[in-house]
C-alpha cells in the first residue's frame, strides 16, 4: 500500500503574501528590499515604488531619531519587540503601528538584513482612547454631580462613595468603604433591603421617597434611585444607589400646602361671613320692628333688645372672618410704625397687667409703612392679648421695630415672599410657647388652645388677614417653654409713600481665623459654613452642643477665634454651650443666632459681655459684620446698645 504523500510546505513567498501584518525587509542601511501585499495596503505604495527606497520614506520627520536608534540596534543584532510608533502613508496619513524588528544573520554570523513586521493599531488605540475618555468623563460627571452616588456589593457593603455622598451625608469614603452604609435609619432598614433586592433582580428603581441619616445625627429627606451593577459578562455583581437631597423642596412644599390650606379656609370663611351677614341683616330688621311694635310691653322690648345685641355680636364675628379672608375695606395711609407702636402703650398696659414687664424698643428714626391705623392697632392688640394669656404667672412682653431687606436668593426659598425692603414689627413674649402642631394651625379661624369660653379662635386669624391684605407677611418662632416671637413685615415706603428701592448689595469683606459653627438644622449649617469659608475663615462644624464641646476640646480652645452657635438646640442649648466653653476660656467671643427676639434669648445668657446676637434670617453682610465686630472687640457693648436683630425671623421653623 502506497504511503500518503506529505503535503508540500508553502514557500516563503506564499507565507509573506498571506500574512495580515505588513512585512518589510531592509538592508542594514535601511534600504527596502521587499514588501508584502499587506505592506502595500497599509502604506499605499506598490512594491515597485517602495523597493529601493530608504525606510525613512515611511517615517514622519519627528520620528527620525527613533528610526536611527532602531537601525543602529538592529544592525548590532538586537531584536526589538512591539515598539509602538507612527508611520506615514503615501497620501500623508499618519498610521499608528506596533513594530517587531528582527535582525537577519548571514551564514558566517554578521547581520545581513533587517525584517520589520508592522501591525496597524490605529483602531485599537482609538478604542483605548475612547475607553479612557469615557472613564475620565464618567469620573468627572460623578465628581461634579450634586447627586450622592453609592455602589454596594451584593452583601450590601460600600464599594464606592462619591464626593457628593461625602458632602451630603458627612462620612468620608475612607470611613465607609467595605462597611455597611451607616446612613440608613433603623426604621427604614427593611425598606432599604427591599430596595436592594428589587435592583438585584435587574429592576431600575426611580424616585423612591426615603430618608437618610447624616453623620451628625440629623435626618435628611431624599429621593432614592437605583440600578444593577454588572460585570463584563453581564452578571449582576452589585447595586448602584443615587440619592437626591429634597429636604429644601419638602420645606417649600410644606409652605405651599400650608398657604393653600389657609387660602382655602379664607375663601370658605369669607363666603360664610357674607351669607351670614345677610341673615343678620334680617335679624336686625325684625328686632327693630319688634322694638317699635312692643310699645309699652317691656317684656317684648327686652326680648327684642336681646335679639339685637346677639345679632351685633354675630356681626362682630363675621367682621373678623372677613378680615381673615382679606375682604374687609381698609383705609390705608402713611404711618410711622415706631410711633404707632409707642402709641399702643396707653392701650396695652392696663390690658396686660402689672405682673408682666412691658418693653418697647422702636428703631431710631421714622420707619414708614402704608397701612390702616385702626387695623394695625388691632394686630398689635391681638398679639399682645395672646402674649398676656401665654404668661399667666407673669413674664416679659417686648415690642420692637426695625427694617430688613430680603434678597432674591432668600425669597426663592420662601413661598410667596417677594424680595425687597420691609419694616419689621416684633412681638415677643416669655410665655409657655407652642408645639409644632399648634404652630401649624395657629392662624386658622376658630382654632384656639384657650379653655372653652375664653376665646373665639379668631384673633390670630384676623391678624393674619389684616397683615396679608396690607401686603405683608407674618411668621413666628416658638417652642414649648421658650416663649413665642411673632415677626410681621410690611413693605417699607419713603416719607412720600413711595416703595423703598433696595440698595446695592455691599461687597463682603474677607476675614481670617478659626470659627466653631454649631447649628442643629443641617441645611442652615451647610449654607452658613459655605458662606464663612467663602469669607476666608476656617470653619469647624457641630450639629449640637455636646458635639461642639468635643470638637472644641479636640481642636484646642486657644485655637478658636469665634464661637457661632444657634440658641435653641437638642441636648444642650447654645447658652449652656457658651457658658461651658467660657468656663474653660473666659475671653472666647460668642455670636448667638436665633429666630427669637434678643430680649428673649438674653434670659439664657446671650446678653453677657463679649457676645453678639444675630436674628434669623440674616444676610451674608450682617453675619460678616457681626464676626468682624467680635474679632475687633466690638461685641463688648451692652445689650441695650445692640439691635434686637440684623434681620427678622424665618417662617415657622420652630428652631433657633
Amino acid at each position: 500500500m502506497a504511503r500518503p504523500r506529505r503535503p508540500r510546505p508553502p514557500d516563503a513567498a506564499a507565507v509573506l503574501a498571506s500574512a495580515r501584518d505588513a512585512i518589510l525587509t531592509e538592508t542594514v542601511d535601511g534600504i527596502v528590499t521587499s514588501c508584502n501585499p499587506s505592506a502595500e495596503r497599509l502604506y499605499g505604495y506598490a512594491a515597485e515604488e517602495l523597493v529601493g527606497r530608504h525606510i525613512s520614506t515611511l517615517v514622519p520627520d519627528d520620528r527620525r531619531d527613533e528610526l536611527d536608534e532602531i537601525l543602529s540596534r538592529a544592525s548590532r543584532g538586537e531584536p526589538l519587540d512591539l515598539v509602538d510608533t507612527e508611520r506615514v502613508a503615501k497620501d500623508g496619513r499618519r498610521v499608528l503601528v506596533s513594530l517587531a524588528i528582527s535582525p537577519v544573520l548571514g551564514e558566517d554570523g554578521p547581520v545581513v538584513a533587517i525584517s520589520t513586521i508592522a501591525r496597524d493599531i490605529t483602531a485599537r488605540v482609538a478604542a483605548e482612547e475612547a475607553r479612557h475618555w469615557t472613564a475620565d468623563s464618567l469620573r468627572a460627571v460623578v465628581e461634579a454631580s450634586p447627586i450622592a452616588i453609592e455602589i454596594l456589593d451584593l452583601d450590601g457593603r460600600v464599594q464606592f462613595w462619591s464626593p457628593a455622598a461625602e458632602a451630603m451625608l458627612g462620612w468620608t469614603a475612607a470611613e465607609v468603604m467595605g462597611a455597611f452604609p451607616p446612613t440608613v435609619p433603623p426604621d427604614e432598614e427593611d425598606a432599604h433591603r427591599r430596595f436592594r433586592e428589587q435592583i438585584e433582580t435587574g429592576t431600575i428603581v426611580t424616585g423612591l421617597a426615603s430618608s437618610r441619616l447624616r453623620k451628625d445625627g440629623t435626618r435628611l429627606g431624599v429621593l432614592a434611585y437605583g440600578g444593577p451593577r454588572r460585570d463584563a459578562s453581564g452578571r449582576i455583581v452589585g447595586v448602584v444607589e443615587m440619592l437626591a437631597d429634597v429636604s429644601q423642596h419638602r420645606a417649600l412644599e410644606e409652605q405651599l400646602l400650608h398657604a393653600q390650606k389657609i387660602e382655602g379656609i379664607g375663601r370658605l370663611a369669607g363666603g360664610v361671613a357674607h351669607d351670614f351677614n345677610n341673615v343678620l341683616t334680617a335679624v336686625f330688621g325684625h328686632a327693630e320692628l319688634l322694638l317699635v311694635d312692643a310699645g309699652e310691653d317691656e317684656d317684648v322690648a327686652s326680648h327684642a333688645r336681646s335679639i339685637r345685641d346677639a345679632a351685633q355680636r354675630g356681626a362682630g364675628l363675621t367682621a373678623q372672618l372677613l378680615a381673615f379672608s382679606r375682604r374687609q375695606v381698609l383705609q390705608p395711609r402713611l404711618l410711622d410704625l415706631g410711633e404707632e407702636v409707642r402709641a399702643s402703650r396707653t392701650l396695652l398696659e392696663p390690658l396686660i397687667g402689672a405682673s408682666i414687664e412691658f418693653r418697647i424698643n422702636a428703631r431710631d428714626g421714622a420707619v414708614h409703612v402704608r397701612a390702616d391705623p385702626t387695623q394695625l392697632q388691632q394686630v398689635i392688640l391681638n398679639l399682645a392679648v395672646n402674649a398676656r394669656d401665654a404668661m399667666p404667672d407673669g413674664g416679659r412682653l417686648t415690642l420692637e421695630t426695625d427694617t430688613v431687606e430680603f434678597t432674591e436668593a432668600y425669597a426663592a426659598d420662601h413661598f410667596d415672599l417677594q424680595p425687597g425692603t420691609y419694616a419689621v414689627l416684633v412681638v415677643a413674649d416669655t410665655g409657655i410657647g407652642m408645639d409644632r402642631e399648634t404652630r401649624q394651625n395657629i392662624f386658622e379661624p376658630f382654632f384656639t388652645t384657650k379653655p372653652s369660653g375664653k376665646g373665639t379662635g379668631l384673633g390670630l386669624a384676623t391678624t393674619y388677614g389684616i397683615v396679608r391684605q396690607s401686603g405683608g407677611y407674618i411668621w413666628l418662632y416658638s417652642e414649648p417653654g421658650l416663649g413665642t416671637t411673632f415677626k410681621i413685615y410690611f413693605p417699607l415706603v419713603t416719607a412720600e409713600g413711595q416703595a423703598v428701592v433696595p440698595q446695592a448689595r455691599p461687597e463682603l469683606t474677607a476675614g481670617s481665623g478659626t470659627i466653631l459653627l454649631v447649628e442643629d438644622e443641617s441645611e442652615v449649617r451647610d449654607i452658613e459654613r459655605r458662606l464663612l469659608e467663602r469669607l476666608g475663615y476656617r470653619v469647624l462644624t457641630a450639629g449640637d452642643g455636646l458635639d461642639a464641646l468635643s470638637t472644641a476640646r479636640a481642636e484646642g480652645l486657644e485655637r478658636l477665634d469665634v464661637l457661632v452657635t444657634d440658641v435653641v438646640m437638642p441636648r444642650i442649648s447654645g447658652a449652656e454651650l457658651g457658658k461651658e466653653l467660657r468656663g474653660e476660656r473666659p475671653d472666647l467671643p460668642i455670636l448667638f443666632l436665633s429666630g427669637y427676639a434678643e430680649e428673649m434669648v438674653g434670659r439664657g445668657g446671650a446678653a453677657a459681655p463679649g457676645t453678639a446676637f444675630l436674628g434669623k434670617p440674616f444676610t451674608p453682610e450682617a453675619l460678616a459684620r457681626k464676626i468682624r465686630e467680635l474679632l475687633a472687640g466690638g461685641a463688648t457693648a451692652t445689650a441695650n446698645q445692640r439691635r434686637a436683630s440684623d434681620a427678622p425671623g424665618e417662617a415657622d421653623r420652630g428652631t433657633g
